[in-house]
C-alpha cells in the first residue's frame, strides 16, 4: 500500500503536460521562492528539499528580492485579492509553469485522451514562471486583515498549470529566459487605458471623451502627427491630482488609491475645472514642443489646482483662477523653467522633467509668491534667472 497524488492531465509531449489545479493543490506541489532565501524559516524536511533543488532554482528563477519582492508584497498582492480572487473577479492569470527534475509516471485513462499523472508523496517542483504570483498568494494567506472567507475562496481558485518533467535543467533554464526575455513588455500607458477595473482610468477616459480631447491610449508618447493631445496615463495623473494634489505624480503607471476618495465628487469637480484649463490654453498647446504645458510636472500641477474645488477652499480657489488668468507667466520652454519643470544641459538646451521633485517645484512656482521659481517664470527677477542658468550649465565666471 502506498500514498501518492494523482493529477488529471493532457500530455503535450513526453516531457510536458497541462492540467488545472486549485491554488491549495498547487501550493502542495511547489517550493515557493521564499524558502530559498538565506534566512528562511522552514522545517527540516523542506530544508533538505531546498538544499537538493537550490542549484536548480538558481538556474531557472531569480532571487525573491528587489522589485520582484516589492511587487509580490504590494500591487500584485492587492490584485490577487481584490480582482483575481474577488467575488466579482475581473482579474486573470496566465498558466503557472512548474518543473520537476524527475520524469513523472503517466497512466492513460481507459477510453480517454486524459491521463492520470502520479506524483509521489513528498515530491516537489520548482516554478519556471509565476513565482511572484505564488508569493502574492502566500502574503494574502498570512495577512490577518484578510478574512477566513477570502482565504478559502483564494485557495479554492482553479489555475491552469503547464508541467515540465524529466526535462534537462539547462533546457528548463533556457525556457525561463525565453519566457521572461523574448516578449515585449506592454507600456504603462496602454495598461492604464485598458484597465476597466481602475476607477481613475475609467473616469479619465469618460471625462476626456466628453471634453472632445483625444487621448493616446497605446504609445508611450504622443506623436507629432497624431490627433491625440496627451497620453491616457498623463490624463489620469491630472485627474487624480484634483483629489490627491500634486503628489498624484508619484504613482506613475501604478494603481492610484481611491479608498478614501469621493470619485463622484472628483467627477463633478473635474467636469468644471478641466474645461477651464484646456479652454485657457487651447488643447493643441499641450502637445506643442515649444511650450512646457506638455510636461508631466505642469500637467499634474494644473490638475492639482483643481483640488481647491474638491476641498471647498475658497482662498485656494481664487488662487487657482489667478494662475489661469496670469498673463505674466511665460509658458514657453526656456532657462526660466530650469529647476522648476526641467533642466538645462551642458550645451544650453532645455529639457522637461517628469520626476516627483519637478512636479512639486512647478506647483510652488505657480502658486507661491515667495518661491524663486514663481518670480522666474513670470520674468520678475531676470538676474535670478541668469544665475540659475549659470548653475545649471556649470558656468564658473
Amino acid at each position: 500500500m502506498s500514498y501518492e497524488r494523482k493529477v488529471l492531465a493532457l500530455p503535450v509531449d513526453e516531457s510536458q503536460f497541462t492540467t488545472t489545479l486549485t491554488v491549495e493543490q498547487l501550493l502542495e506541489l511547489v517550493i515557493p521562492g521564499r524558502d530559498f532565501m538565506p534566512k528562511a524559516k522552514i522545517d527540516p524536511l523542506t530544508a533538505r528539499r531546498v538544499k537538493d533543488l537550490g542549484p536548480y532554482h538558481e538556474m531557472i528563477q531569480r532571487d525573491l528580492t528587489g522589485q520582484k519582492l516589492a511587487n509580490a508584497k504590494g500591487e500584485l498582492k492587492e490584485y490577487v485579492l481584490n480582482e483575481w480572487a474577488a467575488k466579482a473577479g475581473k482579474g486573470v492569470f496566465p498558466p503557472f509553469l512548474l518543473w520537476f527534475p524527475k520524469r513523472l509516471e503517466l497512466r492513460q485513462q481507459p477510453g480517454s485522451a486524459a491521463f492520470d499523472v502520479v506524483i509521489p508523496a513528498g515530491e516537489k517542483g520548482l516554478l519556471m514562471d509565476a513565482e511572484s504570483r505564488i508569493e502574492a498568494i502566500l502574503y494574502n494567506v498570512e495577512d490577518s486583515a484578510v478574512s477566513p472567507e477570502q482565504v478559502s475562496r483564494l485557495l479554492a481558485m482553479r489555475v491552469p498549470v503547464v508541467v515540465f518533467h524529466g526535462l534537462d535543467v539547462a533546457l528548463a533554464a533556457k525556457y525561463f529566459a525565453d519566457i521572461n526575455g523574448k516578449g515585449v513588455r506592454v507600456n504603462p500607458n496602454l495598461l492604464v487605458a485598458r484597465d476597466i477595473s481602475d476607477p481613475w482610468a475609467q473616469l479619465t477616459l469618460e471625462l476626456f471623451k466628453s471634453l472632445g480631447i483625444q487621448l493616446e491610449k497605446e504609445r508611450r508618447q504622443v506623436s507629432t502627427t497624431s490627433n491625440s493631445i496627451i497620453t491616457a496615463l498623463q490624463a489620469r495623473t491630472m485627474v487624480a491630482a484634483i483629489a490627491l494634489g500634486v503628489g498624484a505624480v508619484a504613482f506613475g503607471g501604478k494603481r492610484v488609491p481611491h479608498k478614501d476618495v469621493n470619485i463622484a465628487k472628483v467627477r463633478k469637480v473635474a467636469e468644471q475645472w478641466l474645461p477651464k484649463v484646456f479652454n485657457r490654453f487651447g488643447a493643441e498647446s499641450f502637445k506643442d514642443k515649444k511650450l512646457v504645458l506638455r510636461s508631466v510636472p505642469v500637467l499634474v500641477s494644473l490638475g492639482a489646482l483643481g483640488k481647491a474645488f474638491y476641498d471647498g477652499d475658497d482662498v485656494a480657489q481664487r488662487n487657482a483662477y489667478a494662475v489661469l488668468a496670469d498673463e505674466t507667466i511665460d509658458w514657453s520652454i526656456g532657462p526660466k523653467w530650469a529647476g522648476v519643470c526641467g533642466k538645462v544641459n551642458a550645451e544650453g538646451n532645455f529639457s522637461v522633467g517628469s520626476g516627483k521633485e519637478s512636479a512639486y517645484a512647478t506647483y510652488r512656482a505657480l502658486v507661491s509668491a515667495d518661491d524663486l521659481g514663481y518670480k522666474r517664470i513670470r520674468g520678475l527677477a531676470p538676474a535670478v534667472v541668469r544665475e540659475a542658468v549659470r548653475e545649471a550649465v556649470g558656468a564658473t565666471g
